[in-house]
């Protein structure tokens, strides 16, 4: 659940999705993963955030992120790596998605010539995905 609304809103189902424990014992031992995490897991005090930061979520969402990245680094020690991705931008998904990529929910905006507010404060590093 990326929503961190719906994660505090729903916190035993944020916690069973977003930290699947099941799934890493369902995997096969030498069975590589790469998860996707966020940038949610820092508090924002102390940016610009490099891998070797303590991770201090502020919200249940980056909290869910961070149980699973060390539950995951301790089944999967040699095979696994968390990625901490902040915006991703790539082209339109397949399928009409409950939740857009930024670029189309910007667009999405623009068509309907909805106002929309966006933070200024913010240094965010984006992932491009295609």
């Amino acid at each position: 659940i990326s929503s961190p609304g719906v994660c505090e809103k729903e916190p035993d189902q944020a916690k069973a999705v977003n930290c699947p424990s099941a799934l890493l014992d369902a995997l096969h031992p030498t069975t590589d993963v790469i998860f996707l995490s966020t940038d949610q897991v820092y508090d924002g005090l102390n940016a610009p955030y490099v891998e070797t930061d303590e991770a201090k979520p502020v919200n249940l969402y980056g909290q869910t992120k961070v149980d699973f990245e060390k539950l995951l680094m301790e089944k999967c020690p040699t095979n696994a790596v968390a990625l901490r991705s902040s915006l991703i931008i790539g082209p339109e998904t397949p399928f009409k998605c409950r939740k857009q990529t930024f670029l189309q929910f910007v667009h999405d905006r623009l068509l309907k010539q909805e106002d929309t507010s966006f933070f200024t404060d913010e240094f965010r590093s984006v992932v491009f995905v295609g």
